[in-house]
């Protein structure tokens, strides 16, 4: 049986609101539907998403090591223009394709401080990337590798925008991202206001008693908080679990349903 394909939205994914901009509809969500449209099985949707991640990456990590006058290397010139490209579109898709962009060069300067064998890594998996898109396209999809071509230049914004917009569907990115910045901002928010605390007390001639019950009610605190942080991920969690559980229900429903049809029309032919 054929996976379904996963149906997205930019307007819903990226906030954006459509009578604002009459012309958004006509290119940019016309492209992006053209685009999808090329998908008719869900598993090459999947592999497909997640090589254009890869080529992506593996693409910034490549042109960091293009070094440029001024702006540091080419994978920044990029990003760059990727980002007027993206807002010139729609602001709030520029600002977030730009932070999505910006995480994986920073992703790729760490990786090249643990690994000495960071460029030919980056090669490798651009190279098995494209191979693992063409051989997913030839397999699943009727029209071949020759739908990979039909979109023509749009290709080239289009499908980082499909790929991100198809990882925010399935996994909420931005909430998860959400809650560890929250999580992070209450530590630093914490510890650094229990420093001053430290400090004020010393000026003050404070005992170290007192100084560290203060000390500590403010770690007390910082718990309660990421606690908090805490919940709210499971809670994520445990809703996208249990959308994925009716997702698959229904798809089996359909199944059974389809698998009936079958049979009593083989039965009728019989």
């Amino acid at each position: 049986m054929i996976s379904p394909v996963k149906e997205l939205s930019i307007p819903k994914t990226f906030g954006i609101r459509r009578e604002i901009d009459p012309d958004f509809d006509k290119t940019t969500l016309s492209q992006f539907n053209n685009y999808h449209q090329l998908y008719t099985n869900g598993v090459n949707q999947r592999i497909s998403v997640y090589c254009w991640l890869a080529t992506i990456w593996s693409t910034i990590t490549i042109l960091s090591y293009i070094p440029l006058p001024i702006i540091s290397n080419c994978a920044v010139l990029v990003i760059g223009c990727y980002y007027v490209l993206y807002n010139n579109i729609y602001s709030l898709i520029g600002n977030k394709m730009a932070c999505y962009l910006i995480f994986n060069y920073i992703l790729s300067n760490i990786v090249s401080t643990i690994y000495s064998g960071h460029f030919y890594a980056a090669c490798v998996i651009f190279i098995l990337s494209i191979l693992c898109n063409i051989g997913s396209y030839l397999k699943f999809e009727t029209g071949g590798i020759s739908k990979l071509t039909s979109l023509e230049e749009t290709t080239i914004y289009i499908v980082p925008l499909y790929s991100v917009t198809y990882i925010e569907t399935v996994y909420n990115i931005r909430e998860y991202m959400t809650i560890m910045v929250k999580f992070i901002c209450n530590y630093i928010k914490k510890f650094s206001t229990s420093d001053v605390i430290k400090d004020e007390l010393k000026d003050r001639g404070a005992d170290d008693d007192d100084q560290s019950d203060d000390v500590t009610g403010t770690v007390d605190e910082t718990v309660d908080d990421n606690r908090d942080s805490i919940k709210q991920l499971d809670n994520i969690r445990k809703n996208i679990s249990d959308a994925k559980t009716k997702i698959e229900d229904k798809r089996a429903e359909k199944a059974i349903l389809e698998n009936n049809e079958n049979n009593e029309n083989n039965k009728k032919d019989a």
